[in-house]
């Protein structure tokens, strides 16, 4: 998954959704929200900057993410479950990246 462009999302989401998609760290509320297909969550969770950017988060799940990665709560139930292993494995400085 290493050819995926994080630099396509804000900024200060790139961290979070590297280390969810890479190795199963559960993002904050807003993008747990957003991957889950909660609006109402994702909107009530949006700072100022994400609510203007929340057509380009989706787009790039969309365009980017490993579909099985997001869309629903047990889809990042079972993601989170899988990725166990990378975790475990995770140096800190490749979950610092970004």
């Amino acid at each position: 998954m290493a050819s995926l462009d994080y630099h396509k999302l804000p900024e200060q989401l790139r961290g979070g959704m590297y280390r969810y998609v890479e190795y199963g760290v559960l993002p904050g509320d807003f993008l747990l929200a957003v991957m889950s297909n909660d609006l109402r969550r994702a909107c009530e969770h949006a700072d100022e900057q994400n609510r203007g950017r929340l057509f380009d988060i989706v787009y790039w799940l969309y365009n980017e993410a490993p579909s099985p990665c997001w869309g629903s709560a047990e889809r990042i139930k079972a993601w989170v479950e899988a990725r166990a292993p990378d975790r475990e494995k995770a140096t800190p400085d490749a979950l610092a990246r970004f």
